[in-house]
């Protein structure tokens, strides 16, 4: 738009220049009812960090019992809750070594993690007293005490106290849940054999000629998962085979074994009460060491119950 701007000039006036100047278009601001609102800025959406759950507890203590201190590992979940009601997992080592040892080599909390209290003890000289009689064998004692010690501790399942073992701790358990069945709810022994009672006078056989510690029943042990290696030459294959048969008379439950379908090494003998089944998991080629797999399946075996 050009705006002229002139006057009107008389005969003795000289001419008048006429200035022109030059202006750039005027746009009028938007009416404050039409001008667009800004839309505010849309929130960054960030992922939620990962949570991680407080490290398990591991702890080297000290139980007395009669008089006589005994060690022990034991390990808690990092989100241990009073309110909440916890499994108990006993895992025995083998000749030579103490509980410590064991745990490195076998740590089976790393596959129960936040589930479970597991504890592992050790035995009396690197080793398990088997055979001298149930009243006066201060293994048998101490894991009796262990036992009631940590349940007066922390919040566990009375009817889930579980133990696993291997070489002369399975055969230790064996023992256990021969001569207190209602200790353990089951047991999981890895390359170990059936109990024997070649010290106690008040042990007797049952018909079959099994041996039959004092106060057993039939149909009164516990749930039990058998693991041994075909290759084994320390303790043989036949002796983890005995003592399924063994743990499947006493049990209530037929000698013929089905697939037990998750794991396609171990076979549930037919016809077991449901509270007690009786499962032996053959290992090909395996000789006398920890069945890399023996963790995840006796933590499946014993969740099952």
């Amino acid at each position: 738009m050009a705006i002229i701007v002139g006057c009107q000039s008389s005969d003795d006036d000289p001419p008048q220049t006429t200035n022109t100047v030059e202006t750039a278009p005027v746009t009028p601001p938007p009416s404050p009812d039409t001008a667009p609102t800004p839309s505010p800025a849309e929130p960054e959406e960030r992922p939620l960090p990962a949570r991680t759950p407080p490290a398990r507890a591991v702890t080297s203590e000290w139980l007395d019992v009669a008089g006589t201190p005994r060690s022990f590992v034991l390990a808690t979940p990092g989100t241990y809750a009073r309110a909440r009601r916890y499994p108990l997992v006993l895992v025995l080592h083998g000749d030579g070594q103490d509980g410590s040892a064991m745990r490195a080599a076998f740590p089976f909390d790393d596959v129960s993690a936040e589930d479970a209290i597991v504890a592992y003890p050790s035995g009396a000289a690197l080793g398990w007293n088997l055979y001298d009689p149930a009243e006066s064998n201060q293994d048998l004692a101490f894991v009796i005490a262990l036992v009631a010690s940590l349940k007066a501790r922390f919040a566990i399942d009375p009817a889930r106290v579980f133990a696993t073992g291997f070489s002369s701790g399975a055969f230790m358990l064996n023992q256990i849940g021969c001569r207190r069945p209602s200790l353990l709810r089951a047991i999981a022994p890895h390359s170990g054999g059936a109990p024997q009672e070649p010290r106690d006078p008040t042990a007797t056989r049952w018909d079959n000629g099994f041996t039959r510690c004092a106060d057993q029943t039939l149909g009164g042990g516990p749930a039990v998962m058998v693991i041994h290696g075909t290759a084994d030459t320390l303790v043989t294959y036949d002796s983890g085979e005995f003592t399924a048969s063994y743990w499947a008379y006493v049990d209530g439950c037929q000698p013929t074994r089905s697939l037990a379908g998750k794991t396609p090494e171990c076979a549930v003998h037919d016809g077991c009460p449901a509270a007690t089944p009786v499962v032996f998991c053959s290992i090909p080629s395996l000789e006398h060491t920890l069945w890399t797999g023996a963790a995840e399946a006796t933590w499946r075996f014993f969740g099952a119950l």
